[in-house]
């Protein structure tokens, strides 16, 4: 199974098509479920406050199964993750 780390991916997806900003988005909100990511970053506004997901890898087909305009939008969150399997 191809994993992908959360932090690094959304940094490195973000960076190539154009969306990286030094301001993290304010998306508190799981792209798949809608429920609470539980992002830090989101909520204080700066990428300097570390995430839960920092280390955390992420299946591939998790982030592919998304729709396209919801890819490195925002975290996914922590129930999603550990629901699929």
């Amino acid at each position: 199974m191809s994993h992908v780390s959360l932090r690094g991916s959304a940094t490195d997806d973000c960076d190539r098509v154009g969306m990286r900003t030094d301001v993290p988005a304010a998306h508190p909100v799981c792209p798949r479920c809608d429920g609470p990511n539980a992002c830090g970053p989101a909520r204080s506004g700066s990428f300097d406050t570390r995430c839960w997901c920092e280390g955390v890898t992420v299946p591939r087909g998790l982030v592919a199964a998304l729709e396209p305009r919801l890819r490195g939008l925002a975290c996914l969150c922590a129930r999603c993750i550990a629901s699929h399997g």
